[in-house]
């Protein structure tokens, strides 16, 4: 399997080192209060996948397919979709086994900067969105790469599917880390049991009432073992089901990590973030 992949399998693009302000202006159109307050964020250069993790990626990794969209034309190319937090990071992990190379999901630093991709906007490519530049507000998943790239050649940071973060969710970004790496140890559990849009359960976790907006999850009936791993986790970008809004470079949403739904893929990053990988 490890010699199949090859260097190209999953094809990354370097991000270059840099400082950003993380968050949105509280002048931006549709803006929410999570995504404040506004702070520099420094970060070192990093290798993140070119497109969100295919269909035909997932099932040379792992044997397997669990997309919903599976059965549609040039699905193999379409985002991998219906994968939780945990199938992530398990897609990583057995990833880096087959290949000596350490793949995991992205920091919400690293994902809005590399979104962003030096822009200050609303979305990369201006203050508005259309259906020539993403998907969004539609009926189904397409093909990554099938609109234009950003200024760093990322595709489809804009919609198709839902992104994965490393992090745990937070309302706001007070006491952020401002060197880019994952904001983990909040108190998630006890203030929301929050499902994205297209998530359906699955796993033991899931076995807890979901809401969107339903009310406080107690964290004692996870266990004390289990709370770490079940806190609510970041994602980014929006899919092809939501309004433009939510596609927005510096909107936030949260879901519990065991959820697994039709609008939720992700991408992965590279480390050590070494120019003598060769990608």
């Amino acid at each position: 399997m490890t010699a199949a992949l090859g260097q190209s399998f999953v094809p990354m693009i370097q991000v270059p080192a840099g400082r950003f302000l993380m968050g949105s202006p509280q002048n931006e159109r549709g803006r929410y209060s999570n995504e404040g307050p506004q702070h520099e964020v420094t970060l070192q250069g990093f290798y993140i996948s070119q497109t969100p993790i295919t269909q035909a990626q997932w099932q040379a990794v792992m044997g397997s397919n669990p997309s919903y969209f599976k059965d549609l034309p040039d699905s193999d190319q379409r985002p991998v979709d219906h994968v939780s937090w945990h199938d992530a990071m398990k897609f990583g992990a057995t990833l880096s086994e087959q290949t000596g190379k350490n793949y995991t999901l992205p920091s919400e630093a690293q994902w809005e900067y590399a979104c962003r991709a030096g822009t200050t906007t609303p979305f990369h490519f201006g203050e508005t969105i259309s259906k020539k530049l993403a998907n969004y507000d539609g009926d189904q998943t397409t093909p990554v790469a099938m609109y234009p790239p950003n200024d760093w050649g990322l595709h489809d940071m804009h919609g198709n599917v839902w992104e994965w973060c490393l992090d745990d969710w937070h309302g706001s970004y007070k006491g952020a880390p401002s060197d880019g790496s994952a904001w983990t140890g909040s108190d998630s559990l006890g203030k929301y049991c929050a499902a994205a849009p297209g998530t359906t359960s699955s796993g033991a976790v899931d076995q807890l009432p979901a809401s969107t907006a339903g009310p406080a999850l107690p964290t004692t009936a996870l266990g004390s073992e289990s709370v770490a791993a079940n806190r609510l986790k970041l994602l980014r970008g929006g899919s092809w089901l939501d309004f433009p809004g939510c596609c927005r470079s510096a909107y936030r949403d949260r879901s519990r990590p065991g959820l697994a739904g039709f609008g939720v893929g992700f991408r992965v990053v590279c480390l050590p973030q070494d120019p003598s990988l060769n990608f």
